[in-house]
C-alpha cells in the first residue's frame, strides 16, 4: 500500500491532529485557572483527563516536525532546490497572522480585566499558585520580544498569554531546520548522530546563547517528526518505483 493513500497530499489529517492537540492544551490551561489544583466531582474528572498538557505539547512538536519535513522535502524533490526565501515566507505567513491576532486579543482582554479590577490581575485571588502564575506585562520591549520569538527567554510572555512560550520553540525549530535539512540531504545517519551528540552535550554543558540552549533541548523531539516523515516518504518512493516497474511494458515477469 502506498503511503500517499494513508497520508493525503494536503496533510489535512495531520493538521486536524495539530488543531485537536492545541485544543487539548487550551482546555488544560483553562481548567488550571478554574480549579487552581483544587477540584472535586466533575471538575476533578475533567482535570484528570486533561492533565497531560505537557505531553500534548511534545506530541504537537513531533507533528510539526513531520509536516514541515514532509512538505519541504516533497517540494525539494519536485523543484530540485531549496528556496530559502520561499521557505521563510511560508513560515512567516503561517505563524504571524495568528500571533498578531493573539497579541491584540490578549491586550484587549487584559485591559478589560484591569479596568474591571478582576482579582486575578492584581495577584489577589485565593490561590497562591495562580497569583504567582499570572503576570501582566505590556511593555514595548515585551511586545518586541514576543514578535521576535524570544519570550520566556529574554522577555516575559505578552500579558497573561502564558502559552505563547511554545511559539519560541516552534519558530526557532523552523530556523534550525534550515542547516539541518542541508546536512540531512547529504547524510541522514551522520546528521541524526550529530544532533543526538549535540543534545547530550547541551544537557551536560549548556551552550550559549541561552536561546539556543533552551530551544535545542526540545529540538530533538521535533526532529523525531522529521525522521518519521522521511521514513514514510522513502517508503512511498520505493513503493511508487516498484509499481512503475511492474507496470512497465517491457518488464519481464518470470514463470
Amino acid at each position: 500500500m502506498q503511503i500517499r493513500k494513508i497520508i493525503p497530499e494536503n496533510l489535512v489529517l495531520l493538521d486536524s491532529l495539530r488543531g485537536l492537540t492545541a485544543l487539548y492544551v487550551l482546555i488544560a490551561h483553562a481548567l488550571l485557572l478554574l480549579t487552581a489544583g483544587d477540584a472535586d466531582g466533575f471538575m476533578s474528572m475533567l482535570s484528570s483527563i486533561f492533565q497531560y498538557a505537557h505531553q500534548a505539547v511534545l506530541f504537537f512538536f513531533i507533528l510539526s516536525g513531520f509536516v514541515i519535513h514532509w512538505s519541504t522535502d516533497k517540494r525539494f524533490c519536485r523543484e530540485k532546490t531549496f528556496d530559502l526565501k520561499a521557505y521563510l515566507l511560508r513560515r512567516i505567513r503561517r505563524i504571524y497572522p495568528p500571533l498578531l491576532a493573539a497579541l491584540a486579543f490578549t491586550f484587549l482582554l487584559d485591559q478589560l480585566g484591569l479596568f474591571l479590577k478582576f482579582p486575578i490581575y492584581h495577584s489577589q485571588t485565593a490561590y497562591a499558585s495562580i497569583n504567582a502564575l499570572i503576570q501582566t506585562d505590556h511593555r514595548l520591549q515585551t511586545l518586541l520580544g514576543n514578535l521576535l520569538f524570544v519570550q520566556n527567554v529574554y522577555t516575559p510572555t505578552w500579558g497573561t498569554n502564558g502559552p505563547l512560550w511554545s511559539l519560541t520553540y516552534e519558530w526557532w525549530f523552523y530556523i534550525l531546520y534550515i542547516p539541518v535539512y542541508g546536512l540531512f540531504r547529504k547524510n541522514k545517519s551522520f546528521t541524526s548522530a550529530f544532533i543526538l551528540v549535540l543534545w547530550i552535550l547541551n544537557r551536560e554543558f549548556p551552550f550559549k546563547p541561552a536561546l539556543f540552549t533552551i530551544v535545542f533541548d526540545y529540538f530533538i523531539i521535533w526532529y523525531l517528526g522529521v525522521l518519521l516523515a522521511d521514513y514514510l516518504r522513502s517508503k512511498d518512493f520505493k513503493d511508487s518505483l516498484c509499481c512503475l516497474l511492474r507496470n512497465h511494458p517491457f518488464h519481464f515477469v518470470p514463470d
